[in-house]
């Protein structure tokens, strides 16, 4: 992986390549934390010489926890957030194509596996070239991530939902009370040292994460993870911590990343002895303002949909984990497998308890 680095960075430095989460570095501490007994699989296409395409695999013998098939799985995480066939716009179609040559030649898999391809992504035309030479395809969403367009030189709350305006006078009023108890300041580190992680990781466990062992600290891979993301994020100039301060200690903390114009909010923590002040929503109001000011035009609040979320946005940007299946003997099994038996049990889950990420008809 380190010998394409260069070429690779090269492929992400512009357009719809060019986010956080489809950089070198980012695949790497996934691959390093999560799939450390796996050898990374990198598909690559050439076009006159230089690289036109990376499609970062593993090889794994099994395609769901009690199903085994040999199946090629995109090296992701549920803390990465994204994959997709990393190439630029002007490269796109030929790197499907070749990208798909090389995959169908590769009689060694039944199944391949990409999580959290977005709609219009890249990958999405390596499914349709697969489709057309008769091997099965599915989509199972994963997620409904929601975003906020912040138009430039206007209101970066323009088109926040309309319960919004009132939400806002309450925050400020939430901000005088919280005033009462101490000094109140807004913080913005740019690529700042691993003290400012550590004290993140600090803030999401002591609360109910902590109670519950379900912080980041209280897992070793996800920990190497965040550890080597964010230090490589920072000395390649994209990592962000905003963090609302009482009295020098920070009681809410976003870790972001902000990339050709769009801010990323991976993790989010606060303190929760302060939750009667949302100290989590005034420091997201501060940070819509403060990358406004740096020229962003999109924040994506990343992970599914959920009701703190709607209070800022509606808009949704739909996940899904993408399936092809060789039309062997074995790959139609696992098709069948997942198709009719998941997939199945899926709706049949989210028509009796509802959808969860459906907040107009969730019955969580």
């Amino acid at each position: 992986m380190r010998a394409l680095e260069q070429e690779w960075r090269s492929i992400v430095g512009s357009g719809t390549a060019a986010v956080p989460f489809l950089q070198p570095e980012w695949v790497g501490a996934t691959a390093s934390s999560f799939w450390p007994k796996h050898s990374p699989l990198l598909i690559t296409t050439r076009r006159e010489g230089r690289l036109a395409s990376v499609l970062p695999l593993v090889r794994s013998t099994r395609l769901m926890s009690r199903l085994p098939a040999k199946t090629l799985r995109g090296i992701t995480s549920p803390h990465a957030c994204r994959s997709d066939l990393i190439t630029a716009a002007a490269d796109r179609q030929p790197a499907a194509a070749a990208t798909w040559e090389s995959l169908k030649d590769d009689r060694w898999w039944s199944a391949l596996v990409l999580d959290d391809v977005t709609e219009g992504a890249a990958f999405r035309e390596v499914m349709e070239l697969a489709k057309r030479d008769g091997f099965p395809t599915l989509r199972w969403r994963t997620r409904l991530s929601p975003y906020l367009d912040l138009p430039p030189g206007a209101d970066p709350f323009a088109t926040c939902p309309k319960r919004y305006r009132s939400f806002r006078n309450r925050l400020k009023g939430k901000l005088d009370k919280l005033r009462a108890h101490g000094t109140v300041e807004f913080v913005t580190e740019n690529n700042p040292p691993n003290k400012a992680i550590k004290s993140f990781f600090t803030l999401e466990s002591s609360g109910w994460k902590g109670a519950q062992r379900s912080a980041i600290a209280h897992h070793p891979a996800a920990l190497h993870f965040y550890e080597m993301a964010t230090a490589e994020a920072a000395r390649h100039g994209y990592l962000k911590v905003l963090s609302l301060v009482l009295d020098g200690r920070p009681i809410a903390t976003q870790l972001g990343l902000f990339m050709s114009g769009i801010y990323y909010t991976p993790k989010v923590a606060y303190d929760e002895r302060f939750r009667d002040f949302s100290p989590g929503h005034l420091l997201m109001q501060y940070a819509i303002q403060d990358i406004t000011r740096v020229g962003a035009t999109r924040f994506e609040f990343l992970g599914p949909n959920a009701l703190w979320k709607s209070v800022w946005s509606t808009s949704l940007q739909r996940h899904d984990t993408c399936y092809i299946f060789r039309p062997s003997l074995r790959g139609r099994a696992a098709h069948a497998a997942v198709g009719k038996v998941a997939l199945s049990l899926r709706a049949i889950r989210h028509k009796l308890w509802g959808d969860p990420q459906d907040l107009g008809h969730s019955k969580n």
